[in-house]
């Protein structure tokens, strides 16, 4: 399995090699964010399926438990394949019949804060697969858990008004469109840096 340990500093974007998955070795896109809230309720907010429509752009349905079943709405869906409150969390994630796994890492940090690590494990076979390359499907990835994160900061810092499905599925906003183009070319470099180095 993976090193759950984490520490109030690191970088917000980070590519891991030689991670495990249940299909074997695969790299990570880890998205990671400081939040002021306490570790419990930065928990809930992913787990209770109330409290994470409240803030997160993506509509999900399932059963929240060890062995459930989840679906995204017009993305992945998937099984929760560890549970361990209130400190990780890991699912399948199958997008057009392309397997890979994420997970979820929380740990307190001084002051009563939290930091969340968002890791998305891929396989360079199964991108090639459906043909990706390992660059852009570790971008692609990270690009929109960095999004999913600011909106879960959006939220705790009060910034939104009403969730962002209130009024069917999720529309990205102008300043979405402009973090996600920021995002995008800072997974490339950090994604083609790691690789490079390999």
């Amino acid at each position: 399995m993976t090193d759950d340990a984490i520490t109030a500093d690191g970088p917000p974007r980070a590519v891991r090699t030689g991670r495990e998955t249940e299909r074997g070795s695969a790299y990570g896109a880890v998205s990671r964010r400081r939040f002021d809230a306490p570790i419990e309720d930065v928990w809930s907010r992913f787990t209770d399926p109330e409290r994470l429509r409240r803030w997160n752009p993506d509509l999900v349905t399932g059963e929240f438990r060890l062995g459930g079943e989840f679906s995204v709405k017009d993305n992945a869906g998937g099984r929760i394949l560890r549970c361990e409150p209130p400190r990780v969390f890991r699912v399948s994630w199958i997008f057009e019949d392309n397997y890979s796994e994420l997970e979820v890492r929380l740990g307190p940090v001084d002051g009563g804060g939290t930091v969340v690590e968002i890791e998305h494990l891929m396989r360079a076979e199964d991108l090639d697969a459906v043909g990706m390359s390992l660059p852009d499907g570790l971008a692609g990835a990270g690009n929109g858990w960095d999004l999913t994160l600011d909106y879960l900061g959006r939220y705790l810092r009060g910034e939104l008004d009403e969730p962002p499905t209130a009024h069917g599925d999720w529309e990205p906003t102008a300043q979405d469109l402009t973090l996600f183009s920021q995002y995008e070319m800072a997974w490339q470099k950090v994604a083609k840096e790691t690789l490079d180095d390999k």
